[in-house]
């Protein structure tokens, strides 16, 4: 058949037409008819596999609604068993994200090789890329003292979950979203959002709680540099956070207690966010902390500091320039130091490098969470 000009022009009009219909779909912008790709400023979760050389490649985007995304039939484009961590952009306070090995979405799966459920605490949580291998050290800590918040990253917390076989890395296959003000409509080719099944440990939070869920302190490693560390210390709840094996006044050897997974001797600086008035935070060289003991064991360097502002946020402050300084005990720490609101309450010297040494951290906060003691 040989076609006009004319006709041949109405053609490839029509041809192009199909060809922009693929790529804009209602009020989201798709890569390719598979891939979805959300507006830059939207609300939403990033799923990540892992390049050749360990870095994250995304995998899919997923908008924060109500629904299940099966990863082996969804309308995002995730790739089922491929996905090594996550991310959050946006993503508003109280919404649920439950997180699973297996592709039927099943909450009430006794057999899944793992589920994890989390919730943001923050009015627009956006989080950096969080590894799933690591959120098994965490889930044991929430399962052995359910009523522990332990938090993932600033403004998300975990709420809980099961862990049947250690079988983790690029195995996610789906995705749930419950948000804080359910969708009561379900999207195209997703399954509508069920309750979560009685077996899923989960901890009810106070409205205080909810208060100082964004209180924290983020640990820096390498000196001066970019090195923000995948540990933040919760500061709202009174703990002691031992970064490594220790032996208490008697010789015995005692685990860390370290829920967040903090690297030992590899700590520089200390981050504060909306740290409360009359908080107390100790710092060691040794994971026994070595406050208030009375055997002869002497650590090599301790420093302990005092919140004296109402949310108290400041930047890096380097462990090293608390000894440098000739700040006097009982004295605000030095503007120079950009920590506002911190006073040195005591320090001793003794031995040995401040740099990169940390090994304990103990929060005391101003009205103790008596919950947890100090161990």
């Amino acid at each position: 058949m040989i076609l006009s000009k004319t006709n041949m022009q109405r053609v490839n009009l029509a041809m192009l037409m199909v060809c922009v219909s693929t790529v804009i779909v209602g009020s989201r912008v798709s890569a390719s008819p598979a891939v979805t790709v959300l507006p830059d400023d939207a609300a939403k979760i990033i799923i990540y596999n892992a390049g050749s050389d360990g870095s994250p490649v995304e995998n899919c985007q997923i908008p924060i609604e109500k629904l299940a995304v099966d990863f082996k039939n969804n309308e995002y484009g995730c790739v089922n068993d491929e996905a090594y961590s996550f991310g959050l952009k946006n993503v508003p306070s109280m919404t649920k994200i439950w997180l699973l090995s297996e592709h039927d979405c099943d909450l009430t799966n006794e057999d899944a090789d793992w589920i994890f459920n989390a919730v943001t605490r923050n009015k627009k949580t956006s989080v950096n890329e969080l590894y799933l291998k690591g959120l098994k050290a965490n889930l044991d800590s929430k399962l052995n003292n359910p009523d522990k918040h332990v938090i993932l990253a600033p403004g998300l917390e975990l709420l809980g979950g099961q862990f049947v076989r250690n079988n983790i890395q690029g195995k996610l296959s789906c995705v749930r979203i419950e948000p804080a003000t359910p969708d009561t409509t379900s999207s195209t080719g997703v399954l509508a959002q069920t309750e979560a099944a009685p077996k899923i440990a989960e901890s009810t939070v106070s409205s205080a709680t909810n208060i100082h869920a964004s209180s924290y302190i983020q640990l820096w490693g390498s000196e001066g540099g970019d090195g923000k560390l995948d540990c933040t210390i919760p500061g709202w709840d009174a703990y002691t956070h031992r970064f490594s094996i220790w032996r208490d006044e008697h010789g015995n050897k005692k685990g860390p207690t370290n829920p967040q997974s903090c690297p030992n001797d590899d700590v520089y600086a200390l981050e504060l966010v909306n740290m409360a008035s009359g908080t107390l935070i100790y710092l060691s060289s040794e994971a026994a902390c070595f406050m208030n003991r009375e055997d002869d064991k002497t650590p090599d360097w301790i420093a302990k500091l005092k919140v004296t502002k109402k949310s108290t946020t400041t930047p890096r402050v380097e462990i090293t320039a608390l000894f440098e300084s000739d700040v006097k005990p009982g004295k605000p720490l030095p503007v120079n130091l950009g920590a506002a609101g911190l006073m040195l309450v005591d320090k001793e010297y003794n031995t040995g490098e401040t740099k990169g040494k940390l090994s304990c951290i103990q929060i005391i906060p101003p009205t103790p969470d008596t919950t947890h003691p100090a161990q």
